[in-house]
């Protein structure tokens, strides 16, 4: 498999939670789609808070996950990163990390999700630029709201 596409989703929060919640809500869609899906982090702390909220960010449900390295990770549809942990088959990567991992190329598509504070824009516009010369779609979900004009 090689990457055909990728997504760049901005949202209009700028509190770290925000994010990671956006996190979770894009990778249920993507297991409602019937995909699976690896989330690449930055840190062993991140992916340890994002294991605790995908177990608990919505009160009815909650996303099954591992770590791609636990010993039953095939029984899953979606896994957790750091580092250069290598993947097992999936073909979304959500990578929430400032980097890109190596592997990038193995999956299907990419989402990125960037809060709308600076720092996260930069690392976002970084990412796009390493990518653009590839021969893939590069899709930018700007979902900030705009602000209202008054006519006058």
């Amino acid at each position: 498999m090689a990457l055909q596409q990728a997504d760049f989703y901005i949202i209009e929060a700028t509190d770290y939670e925000a994010r990671w919640r956006f996190a979770c809500r894009l990778t249920e869609t993507i297991l409602a789609q019937g995909k699976k899906v690896h989330i690449h982090l930055g840190s062993e702390q991140d992916e340890q808070w994002l294991d605790e909220l995908l177990w608990s960010f919505k009160p009815e449900s909650f996303i099954p996950h591992l770590n791609v390295e636990a010993p039953d990770a095939m029984s899953v549809n979606v896994h957790l990163s750091t580092g250069s942990q290598q993947p097992v088959n999936a073909d979304v990567l959500i990578n929430l990390a400032p980097v890109l991992p190596d592997y990038v190329g193995k999956f299907a598509r990419l989402a990125e999700i960037a809060s709308g504070d600076e720092a996260q824009l930069q690392i976002l516009r970084a990412h796009y630029k390493q990518l653009k010369p590839l021969d893939i779609a590069l899709n930018t979900h700007d979902m900030r709201k705009t602000p209202k004009r008054s006519r006058g």
